[in-house]
């Protein structure tokens, strides 16, 4: 790389810093002046309903109770604000349940903070190291810490710890764990809507110790929380997500979004993100043969179109296309950071525009999954690490000596 370009990166590096520094302390300062407005309102609700009455975690009427409780007050909109994580989340917010709520809220933005601050290390890392330090920063704020990823902090949201998780998959495949790696995956079924295709992914690239890992990980949440709410309220969960979620699909940020407004219903986002999703698998069986011995290819792949496909993202969840940008910078660099930049351009200018307009973000999502998808397929095997095409051809090789003649 020329001297001029290194000299451009080193400039570009702490500017993007820069940027996604002020727009977190634009989010953070919006959840610390309204409480009330974060997710971390459901969050106490769930964890302190936990503890007086598991047996009906996911009623409404005893959430509504103990929400009322926690605020002083019933409010006479939007209420309650139900919690639908499965009960271990609850569980590990019992520290906080007794606190105020601001004082709680506090303690979670700070330790969302400390997994987002990880996660960009850890982006950085995965990235090539060979790059410009500016160049792995560039991309690694781009995707991690665009406009409406950073509205995971305002509304202190999950998606910091998601996106840890899932990057702490991919340093753990390229170490060749593969079962750790799909147990840290399952960490995202917290949110399944952001992992959903992943999974039919990992197949296609017959990534089974993976699948192992997260299938071994899905047992581990429904283990516990059948010993700690019953199986009655284990069934309750879904229905309470389910009627919270068609009511909210016209606000997602996905591409069924947009068939709920124009016909004016929630579930006909559900019917198009099962249609959308069914083209998905699809395609991802026409492109086995691209994905196979690539797993952590297939969860980039996989993330991108479960969140362009899912009838219930929103824009905080958007933070998880920093799995995308690691896995996609490296095979086209400008393409890759120019998608990301897309992205927070899209939701911004939605912010601006009429409501029946405000749709680019969608678009911007499905050009990361098309763009990531259109690389890999130029691309083609030289995308797979060294190590993964050695083994790949070990494996071939033993295969050929060992069978029958």
């Amino acid at each position: 790389m020329s001297p001029s370009k290194r000299r451009l990166w080193s400039l570009a590096g702490p500017a993007a810093l820069a940027l996604a520094v002020a727009a977190l302390l634009v989010q953070l300062v919006w959840a610390l002046d309204a409480p009330v407005k974060t997710d971390y309102l459901p969050f106490a609700t769930g964890a302190r309903v936990l503890q007086s009455d598991p047996g009906c975690m996911y009623c409404q009427d005893v959430q509504a109770s103990q929400q009322a409780a926690i605020l002083g007050y019933t409010p006479t909109a939007g209420f309650p604000k139900p919690f639908v994580n499965p009960p271990l989340v609850a569980w590990a917010l019992q520290p906080l349940s007794g606190l105020p709520l601001r004082t709680g809220l506090v303690a979670l933005l700070a330790v969302l903070l400390a997994a987002l601050a990880a996660s960009l290390l850890l982006a950085e890392r995965l990235l090539p190291r060979d790059w410009p330090d500016g160049k792995r920063i560039v991309v690694a704020a781009a995707g991690l810490i665009s406009l409406p990823a950073a509205t995971a902090l305002g509304l202190a949201q999950w998606a910091p710890l998601l996106v840890l998780a899932a990057l702490g998959a991919l340093a753990l495949l390229r170490r060749d764990r593969a079962v750790a790696a799909g147990v840290l995956l399952s960490v995202l079924l917290i949110k399944p809507q952001t992992v959903w295709l992943v999974l039919p992914a990992l197949a296609a690239a017959r990534s089974w110790r993976v699948l192992l890992g997260v299938a071994a990980g899905a047992g581990g949440w429904l283990a516990t929380g059948l010993l700690l709410v019953g199986p009655s309220q284990m069934l309750q969960l879904p229905r309470l997500i389910l009627e919270r979620h068609v009511g909210e699909a016209t606000r997602t940020a996905g591409l069924p979004g947009l068939v709920s407004d124009i016909f004016g219903s929630g579930g006909a986002a559900f019917v198009a993100a099962v249609a959308m999703g069914l083209l998905a698998l699809a395609v991802l069986v026409r492109v086995r043969g691209v994905l196979r011995g690539r797993p952590a290819v297939a969860i980039a792949l996989g993330v991108a179109a479960s969140l362009a496909f899912a009838p219930h993202v929103f824009p905080d969840d958007l933070m998880l296309l920093a799995v995308c940008a690691v896995m996609w910078a490296p095979m086209a660099p400008a393409g890759a950071i120019a998608a990301m930049l897309a992205v927070s351009a899209a939701y911004q200018l939605d912010g601006w525009l009429p409501s029946p307009l405000a749709h680019l973000t969608p678009f911007a999502l499905l050009g990361v999954l098309v763009g990531m998808a259109l690389s890999l397929r130029a691309r083609g095997a030289e995308g797979v690490p060294v190590a993964t095409r050695t083994r790949l051809a070990t494996g071939e090789a033993r295969r050929a000596t060992t069978a029958p003649s």
